[in-house]
């Protein structure tokens, strides 16, 4: 899929953000992020709250509020929506929606430029942007349009849908010296009109590329889990 897909990558970057190999750091950069600041948001209950009493009257972090450390440092760590999923913990794990699936239909991708044949499960894209639209809390599992051809595999997303309108995505991509991780980042969901616009583009590409597009400005990265 090198052809095929690492040209159309222009959807992933208002997605993944900034990246990390097997856990090191990267720089934040904001330029080409699609969500917006959340600073000062919630209480001791709200999911965006990085902080809530525990049971012996301690502080301990509030559930989807925070990135475990070394998410994928180990020598087993492999790119999945299990382990994007588990990246952060106690986020909402209801899935309405079927894998989104962004696949080119001819085999050997990596020998040519796919970009204009990909194809996208529409009735998963359908259920997405009816979820964004309302804001229901869930896990929506999402093909990215990055591949770096044979000695690498597709990007992969997990975006969780938090109440108040706010959006928690997680990204990887399994490369040939391990995994490129994509950190949590938090932002807040456009409008609901705007998702109902994404769904009146004819094009399945311009729909994709739209609902990528509308999960928000400039994100902000979490906290490590304590």
């Amino acid at each position: 899929w090198a052809g095929a897909l690492g040209l159309a990558c222009s959807s992933d970057d208002a997605v993944q953000g900034d990246a990390t190999t097997l856990g090191t750091t990267a720089a934040d950069s904001t330029a080409s992020q699609g969500f917006t600041s959340t600073s000062g948001a919630g209480s001791s209950t709200d999911p965006t709250d990085p902080t809530a009493a525990d049971s012996s009257g301690g502080i301990a972090p509030a559930p989807c509020s925070c990135a475990q450390p070394d998410a994928f440092g180990g020598e087993d760590s492999s790119c999945s929506a299990e382990a994007l999923a588990a990246w952060v913990p106690g986020c909402p794990e209801a899935q309405p929606c079927a894998r989104l699936t962004v696949e080119c239909p001819r085999p050997g991708a990596d020998l040519y430029d796919c970009t204009s044949e990909l194809t996208y499960d529409e009735p998963a894209m359908q259920c997405m942007l009816e979820t964004l639209r309302d804001g229901t809390p869930a896990r929506l599992e999402i093909d990215g349009l990055e591949d770096d051809g044979v000695f690498s595999g597709q990007s992969q997303y997990v975006v969780h849908v938090l109440e108040g309108r706010m959006a928690l995505r997680a990204g990887c991509q399994s490369i040939d010296v391990g995994v490129l991780a994509f950190e949590p980042r938090l932002g807040v969901l456009l409008a609901p009109d705007y998702f109902t616009g994404c769904m009146a583009m004819e094009a399945p590409a311009d729909r994709y590329d739209c609902m990528i597009s509308g999960l928000g400005e400039r994100p902000q990265p979490l906290d490590e889990c304590p």
